[in-house]
């Protein structure tokens, strides 16, 4: 069997809210809104636009914000660690012969320091990353690019991701999914899935 991940909210944490919140005193709503669900934050994914870019366009947008924005964008890789007890599901799915792949949305500069600083890629038979492909979730591309490059069946592939737009594109060809909220939800999904027990994490 094959199991696809996302990054950001699956393995990895992402909870940029929390982290401007924690950042900044004032504002935080509307810097948060401006930043992460901003149309470039999707352009820094699809690798059409870089950082300093996308930091020059926020700031000339907001002005009055440009020393916070600043700050928002100096560390906040800072906030994406691993979710350790979802590694350890790599590690077990792997020990049992799975084949394992990465489908993630990420900005190149981002996703270069954490390949580097975090060993469990190393884990992963495949990875498409959205940068470098030109394309996001979820668009039906990069979900072709997948199953194409790397010969996945969909009936013989399952994909988890925490975002229901994502989960949705993905059953539209065929994938099996697992939307993602928690830990323990993933561990039963598995067990079920597998039809055994899984590692205990």
């Amino acid at each position: 069997m094959n199991f696809v991940f996302d990054l950001g909210g699956v393995l990895i944490s992402y909870e940029p809210k929390k982290y401007v919140e924690k950042l900044l005193d004032n504002d935080t709503e509307m810097i948060y809104r401006l930043i992460f669900e901003s149309p470039e934050w999707i352009e820094l994914d699809r690798g059409t636009i870089s950082e300093d870019r996308a930091i020059e366009i926020w700031c000339k947008r907001k002005p009055e914000y440009s020393e916070y924005i600043r700050l928002v964008m100096k560390n906040w890789i800072e906030m994406l660690v691993p979710v350790d007890e979802n590694v350890l599901f790599l590690k077990f799915l792997k020990k049992k012969g799975h084949r394992l792949y990465v489908l993630s949305n990420f900005h190149k500069k981002a996703f270069e320091i954490l390949y580097e600083k975090y060993d469990f890629f190393s884990l992963f038979d495949g990875l498409v990353i959205s940068y470098r492909e030109k394309t996001v979730k979820p668009e039906e591309k990069i979900y072709r690019i997948l199953l194409e490059r790397f010969g996945l069946i969909p009936s013989e592939t399952v994909f988890i991701d925490d975002s229901p737009k994502n989960i949705e594109a993905a059953q539209k060809i065929g994938l099996n999914t697992f939307l993602y909220r928690n830990h323990l939800e993933l561990k039963k999904f598995l067990n079920k899935f597998l039809g055994g027990a899984i590692v205990e994490a």
